[in-house]
């Protein structure tokens, strides 16, 4: 429609048309992203307000929020959610919303993927494992792994997620900051980012040789560990793109939401009671277990 170097980067269609005479149609086209994004802003804020509910049920945030009305709606966690979301927009402009928003998704999608590996390597417990003695680490261990899932080989797999996760970060850096050696064949650059990721495959190795839970499901991903650790890579790699303020502000907006988790989720978390009722019901059942058996001894 016209040459390439001449297009609005903020709004190319509109220009587009305006140079080949169809002014008209930059209506059309400006009616149609007011709609997309309209549909976009509802369907970001829609949900929102029910993961506030579920984790306020749950006991991870103030029991408040998990209030319904008469119409079994969230009125709470929706009018909370729509006030912060209208004072970041007018606090904030539209560029550091979506790359702070962006940064949020990338991460979610990176703990995914990370929990995907250490899951479909966790070991089944079982009254035997639990109490038998712990296994101590070995490099042996590492290299030549028992044929079933143990809690030694579950716990050797998250330690090699850790450094994969490490080394993800330190390459997607190497190859961001030094592009242009890279590009240059400087050889002391190609050495560098030859190292971290002959050593990142390698730990991608050493966790496809550990043995993987037998648990069953609907639905398993394919190619693990492969599959998830290179989502991780291309998630870590994204990341990096961003700029210093994004990631202030998104560190900023962290530490509220681990200082509201550790000083009020953790101890109100209704998970955590369900382990300390079970345990305490298990011990209860154990002592009254010995009594009666030295009862019927004596």
């Amino acid at each position: 429609m016209m040459p390439y170097y001449l297009l609005s980067v903020n709004s190319p269609l509109p220009v587009a048309f305006t140079y080949i005479g169809w002014g008209p149609a930059k209506y059309a086209v400006a009616v149609g992203s007011l709609c997309v994004l309209s549909t976009s802003l509802l369907g970001s804020m829609f949900p929102m307000p029910r993961v506030l509910f579920a984790m306020a049920r749950d006991g991870l945030l103030f029991k408040p929020l998990s209030k319904m009305s008469s119409r079994q709606s969230p009125v709470i966690a929706t009018l909370a959610s729509g006030i912060v979301a209208a004072i970041m927009a007018l606090l904030f402009d539209l560029k550091a919303l979506v790359d702070m928003m962006s940064t949020g998704t990338l991460f979610a999608y990176t703990l995914v993927a990370i929990c995907v590996i250490i899951l479909r390597y966790q070991a089944e417990l079982s009254e035997d494992s639990s109490l038998g003695k712990a296994e101590p680490f070995t490099v042996g261990g590492v290299l030549c792994p028992p044929f079933q899932a143990t809690p030694r080989t579950s716990k050797n797999v998250s330690i090699l997620t850790v450094a994969i996760v490490l080394m993800a970060v330190i390459l997607s850096i190497l190859i961001s900051e030094g592009i242009d050696f890279l590009q240059a064949l400087h050889w002391w650059s190609s050495l560098c980012v030859s190292v971290f990721v002959l050593m990142f495959t390698i730990t991608v190795l050493l966790i496809w040789r550990q043995p993987q839970s037998t648990a069953k499901a609907a639905f398993m991903v394919p190619f693990v560990p492969w599959l998830p650790t290179f989502s991780t890579f291309v998630n870590i790699y994204l990341m990096v793109q961003f700029g210093s303020d994004t990631w202030i502000r998104y560190v900023v907006w962290m530490a509220v939401g681990l200082i509201i988790y550790f000083c009020y989720g953790v101890q109100h978390s209704v998970q955590k009671q369900r382990m300390e009722n079970s345990q305490n019901r298990g011990s209860f059942q154990t002592i009254t277990t010995m009594i009666g058996t030295d009862f019927w001894s004596v």
